[in-house]
């Protein structure tokens, strides 16, 4: 008789974290309000010195995501509130190995009335034969605003690095007062360096990002955003589908792709948002 072990190998072991942060209004400043965390998924709050608003660094513990593996997480931003939510590190999708299924992250964004959330994860790197499902849900109301950005890295140009299996489903979805006002998905499957290549996807480009401007006054600020791209390198273009402001970049490796990012994310907090410029400690170390 066949011992089935051997021929249906048990599932090894996946990691699992969620988190539930918010943040309130309280004597002039913004404050904690809630925290909940789960698994792999931790938070920590860096001293951070006004002007600067308040920092959240989401860490993984895993070191890494690959198949089976999940995040969720859910972050609101209470009435008035004002704070920067960001990640440790790149994530790092790794080769998967045991067929339970693309690693999956999911985010909640709440925004409350007259708030401004600073949405700042670092970029996901993928790894060749690396599969990824995430799934980004904005909820706005009446005045709030929002500052987001996902980049994604297939492939580390500097060690060699070339994609020749994997996946990535990637959807965004932003409601304003309860009313969704926009919605966008990316899905390569096979992710191959030939589907890369294809002039409707990525044209070459190994690395991507999408920024986002969510507020009423949108609109006003297209012609800003399009002259503070006049100094990156990479692909890039802006466009306006009030109350959303889009900018994509696509680079040929991740360190091009994340000195865009900088100046334009610098730029918009700077110029357009009237926040205290530069990013969070993280992004530069």
């Amino acid at each position: 008789m066949t011992n089935p072990a051997k021929t249906h190998p048990p599932l090894l072991q996946r990691s699992s974290g969620a988190v539930k942060l918010g943040f309130k209004h309280r004597d002039a400043r913004t404050v904690l309000d809630d925290l909940y965390q789960q698994g792999s998924a931790k938070v920590r709050f860096p001293n951070v010195a006004p002007p600067h608003p308040p920092e959240a660094v989401l860490i993984n513990t895993s070191g890494g995501l690959t198949d089976g593996d999940v995040l969720e997480m859910h972050i609101r931003w209470g009435a008035r509130t004002h704070a920067r939510v960001t990640g440790q590190a790149a994530e790092r999708i790794y080769q998967a190995r045991s067929g339970a299924g693309a690693a999956r992250i999911t985010t909640h964004l709440h925004v409350e009335e007259g708030a401004l959330a600073e949405w700042l994860p670092q970029e996901t790197i993928f790894f060749d034969g690396g599969g990824l499902t995430r799934e980004t849900t904005i909820n706005l109301h009446g005045s709030g605003r929002l500052l987001a950005c996902e980049a994604m890295v297939f492939g580390r140009m500097a060690m060699g690095e070339v994609m020749t299996k994997g996946q990535v489903y990637e959807r965004w979805r932003v409601h304003v007062d309860d009313q969704l006002v926009w919605t966008d998905a990316l899905r390569m499957d096979p992710l191959d360096q030939g589907r890369l290549d294809r002039g409707a996807i990525a044209g070459g480009a190994r690395a991507l990002a999408t920024i986002l401007y969510v507020g009423e006054d949108a609109a006003n600020y297209i012609d800003a955003v399009r002259a503070e791209l006049e100094n990156v390198s990479c692909f890039a273009g802006a466009t306006c589908m009030a109350p959303v402001l889009l900018i994509r970049l696509a680079a040929n490796d991740g360190a091009v792709l994340r000195k865009d990012m900088i100046t334009v994310l610098e730029g918009l907090t700077r110029d357009l948002l009237g926040c205290a410029p530069g990013l969070p400690r993280v992004w530069h170390c």
